[in-house]
């Protein structure tokens, strides 16, 4: 780590630290390591040696003591091996001791040892991080790639926040005349332990981006809103803890901690410590086409069409009614389908929660009906499902650009089978609703709900395929017998009375699904009274009661 602030040669220095430390304690000394300024070459002429010392059986648990060295002092923080190793692997002490080898250290005793734990220690916190965002921006995560830096950086934000004394230090480490050589040392433990997770399957290295495994989202999701309440608790836990294991160690006083714990840790959590290169959200990058964008873009529209095709004339028009928020761009003779998620819109999901209510629950915000739109479009592609490509994504303007499909809407398709006015496809075997049940079939397959399948969320493209526009209420794990019912309870609206276009609808988007390898329990409970009491609303009653009848008999 260079030298560490002395006219002395490093070699010689350490071993009279080494000795002195020595002195306080005369039992078996398992590792030692200075940190702090002199480690990270921010320290002043008057600033002290801080020596971190593990022990075996230490008797006192956690102690400091202030020894006497050269023209200033060793601060020696002494403390229990056992202990060490809680603070270690679970931040039992609010990584008020493990923190010190978080940062960039000089070993003096046992340098494989500390290695061991400070990996040990950055695994786990790597795993927490990951939770952090995962919870944060849900399905989005699907997508959503970071560097490493994006890891360190949160954790010491958090830190600091929790302890606001430790603000100091950090932006002292991150602005010395060592920055570089800190950044290194700091990072190269987290890259470690990120290939150790991408051996255990958590992530996936991408030309040094890393991605979240979609296993590990789901096991996070499924228990989105019980880790957000335990994270929080978590997080004040070992902020409390960081505090009492200072006071205990004899740093600071107890009248300390409780102005501290009242005041600038309160304040410390809602206020962001760094900006500029060293916030965390400046690490983190979405997949959109062939490559990457940042999480902090900002580009307008027509910004986008013509970074995407800078040569050609750009042109935007609105999609459908005056309160829609889908574009129709178009550059260079290509066109794009521009989305915007706006939280004015939520009326017709707040609309649609109180008419569903007990049977299905829509998401409202514009910003997590992006993050599902975004998320499980990737999820989809990945698995070979027909959905647009997303070429591009704005979070901070809440904008999704994607593929333009040419093809029939399943709006037109399902009024031309309701009016008995049938085009009829050329190959043998195949009609849009037995594509429209396949797709769907195999979208549950992967345990996939789309959430809202209304008719003019598809279009039969070209290519023959039943392609998904919409997936602002996708998730996994919802209900799967929902988007039966929706497709169908919905169609059938658009009918006055029952004829056999509604029911040719039901009987091939019924054997598309079978045949898609859906599953006919999934079918039957789209029969169930509480789906038909949502869409009496719209739907007449004796066309309603064919559906369900009809899907109670597969």
């Amino acid at each position: 780590m260079g030298e560490i602030g002395c006219d002395k040669p490093q070699g010689t220095l350490q071993k009279e630290l080494i000795r002195k430390c020595r002195e306080a304690y005369e039992g078996q000394i398992v590792a030692a390591c200075l940190h702090g300024s002199r480690a990270g070459g921010y320290h002043r002429e008057d600033s002290d040696f801080d020596v971190l010392m593990i022990l075996k059986d230490y008797p006192e648990g956690i102690r400091y003591n202030y020894l006497p060295f050269l023209n200033v002092h060793v601060a020696l923080l002494l403390v229990d091996e056992e202990l060490f190793k809680l603070d270690v692997s679970n931040g039992g002490l609010g990584e008020s001791i493990a923190g010190r080898i978080l940062t960039p250290y000089v070993p003096l005793l046992n340098e494989e040892y500390l290695k061991e734990s400070e990996l040990t220690l950055k695994k786990r916190v790597c795993l927490e991080e990951l939770e952090e965002v995962i919870i944060e921006y849900g399905e989005l995560s699907r997508g959503l790639l970071f560097r490493p830096e994006y890891i360190a950086f949160s954790r010491m934000r958090k830190r600091a926040r929790a302890y606001p004394p430790l603000s100091y230090s950090y932006l002292k480490l991150l602005s010395s005349r060592r920055r570089d050589e800190n950044l290194r040392a700091l990072m190269e433990g987290y890259v470690e332990a990120l290939n150790t997770l991408e051996r255990e399957q958590v992530v996936r290295n991408i030309d040094g981006f890393y991605e979240i495994r979609d296993h590990f989202i789901d096991r996070v999701l499924k228990k989105k809103h019980l880790r957000r309440i335990i994270n929080i608790l978590e997080f004040s836990r070992r902020a409390i803890k960081s505090y009492l294991a200072q006071g205990r160690a004899g740093r600071v006083s107890l009248d300390l901690i409780a102005k501290e714990l009242t005041t600038k840790l309160i304040r410390g959590l809602a206020t962001p410590i760094w900006g500029g290169s060293f916030d965390p959200k400046n690490y983190l990058y979405l997949k959109a086409g062939e490559g990457v964008v940042s999480l902090r873009d900002e580009a307008s529209i027509i910004d986008l069409i013509r970074r995407l095709r800078p040569d050609g004339e750009v042109k935007v028009k609105r999609l459908g009614g005056a309160i829609n928020e889908v574009f129709l761009g178009e550059a260079d003779g290509e066109r794009f389908v521009i989305k915007k998620f706006s939280d004015w819109f939520i009326f017709k999901w707040f609309t649609l929660n109180i008419v569903a209510f007990g049977s299905k629950t829509f998401s409202v915000s514009g910003r997590e009906r992006l993050f599902n739109e975004y998320g499980v479009t990737n999820l989809l592609e990945e698995e070979g499902l027909p959905v647009p490509r997303i070429i591009h994504v704005s979070l901070p303007k809440r904008m999704l650009v994607k593929e333009f499909i040419q093809g029939r809407t399943y709006l037109n398709i399902v009024k031309q089978y309701i009016n008995l006015n049938l085009e009829v496809d050329s190959e043998a075997g195949t009609s849009p609703l037995h594509a429209l049940g396949e797709t769907t079939a195999r979208v549950h397959n992967i345990g996939v709900a789309l959430g809202d399948t209304k008719p003019e969320n598809f279009i039969y493209s070209r290519e023959k395929e039943a392609y998904i526009l919409d997936l602002e209420q996708a998730k996994r794990g919802e209900d799967l017998a929902w988007d039966i019912a929706e497709f169908l309870y919905y169609s059938g609206h658009y009918g006055l009375t029952l004829n056999e276009g509604i029911k040719s609808i039901a009987e091939e988007f019924i054997e598309g699904y079978i045949n898609g390898g859906g599953a006919r329990s999934t079918l039957r409970r789209a029969s169930s009274l509480p789906y038909l009491k949502v869409f009496s609303f719209w739907t007449p009653l004796p066309i309603l009661v064919y559906l369900s009848n009809r899907l109670k008999r597969v």
